[in-house]
């Protein structure tokens, strides 16, 4: 994890691109391929790779070292994403849903690391961090229930 940090923070600070000069043997990040291939055609690499090494920091710091929980975590997580892209031009019970819930599940770091990336997501765009930090299975769960509570009525 410690390396991951390392590289996001080396990329937030510097405006490298990901072309041929770049290579993840350089690197001691162990998961550097997946990060630059998951932010490869994204606009801005660097913010991409503090998106997601946010996002580890809070799975992190949720779960410490328990790796159910990590799993739990980024199942949930993988699930509200997935139900956000589907719906996120539908107007209807799954935004209201979505909308409910999320206020209710914000997790703010407490690691110093945690809070430096999510000031650092804030500088990047406005309430970037903001909606970057969520507690997934907590809110995940309570997308579900609203969204099958609402279809119900």
């Amino acid at each position: 994890m410690i390396r991951i940090i390392t590289l996001a923070l080396c990329l937030s600070f510097t405006s490298m691109s990901f072309g041929a000069e770049f290579s993840c043997d350089d690197s001691d990040v162990p998961y550097c391929p997946i990060f630059v291939e998951g932010c490869r055609n994204t606009p801005d690499v660097s913010a991409c790779i503090v998106m997601l090494s946010f996002k580890a920091i809070i799975v992190d710091e949720i779960c410490e070292r328990e790796m159910a929980c990590k799993m739990k975590t980024i199942k949930a997580m993988n699930s509200f994403n997935r139900f956000v892209g589907e719906n996120l031009d539908k107007p209807g019970m799954e935004n209201a849903a979505i909308n409910m819930c999320t206020p209710f599940h914000r997790y703010r770091p407490s690691s110093e690391i945690g809070k430096d990336y999510y000031n650092r997501l804030e500088e990047y765009e406005p309430d970037l961090g903001l909606r970057a930090s969520n507690d997934y299975p907590a809110l995940w769960a309570c997308v579900e229930e609203k969204y099958q509570t609402l279809m119900m009525e």
